[in-house]
């Protein structure tokens, strides 16, 4: 079952990410949705449990809110910046990973970053096309985005689309 893998910052978008997984689900039943939280069992590994769900999407959803770019760490660093920071592991690995589609989600009337906002690693990010969420048009947005999704390879030989 192909997967598509939902990377998001909790204190920026977190609220959404639940509803947003749900409604893939729905519209998209033959896909596999990996959110961390409601993903991975308790007891489980944390850090195999996302390697092995980056290795095997063929879809990565980058959930940018309005602070995305400026939260930081308990230091007052910005929490991009550091290369142990699991957001930007997640999209490090999914940008390097050939195959695998990258698609920025801006929710919350967010911006898509500049490359010179951005580390090195992450400056392709600014490079996709993104896709805007909002409350106001939240049912056409995600039939959008799933109609787009819905156009990977490995999923559209397995929906016929």
């Amino acid at each position: 079952m192909p997967r598509i893998f939902i990377n998001y910052r909790r204190e920026d978008s977190g609220m959404g990410v639940g509803r947003l997984a749900e409604s893939l689900r729905k519209r998209l039943p033959d896909v596999e949705v990996f959110q961390d939280v409601s993903s991975i069992d308790p007891g489980a590994d944390f850090v195999d449990a996302l390697r092995r769900a980056l290795a095997d999407c063929v879809a990565v959803l980058v959930v940018i809110g309005p602070e995305w770019l400026t939260i930081n760490d308990h230091r007052g660093r910005r929490k991009l910046d550091n290369p142990d920071d699991w957001v930007r592991q997640e999209i490090v690995a999914a940008l390097e990973h050939e195959g695998v589609r990258v698609f920025p989600l801006l929710v919350e009337g967010a911006e898509m970053p500049v490359p010179e906002d951005l580390p090195d690693p992450l400056k392709p990010l600014a490079r996709r096309q993104a896709h805007e969420l909002t409350v106001k048009h939240w049912a056409k947005d995600v039939d959008s985005l799933a109609d787009l999704i819905g156009r990977i390879p490995a999923i559209a030989d397995l929906t016929g689309c």
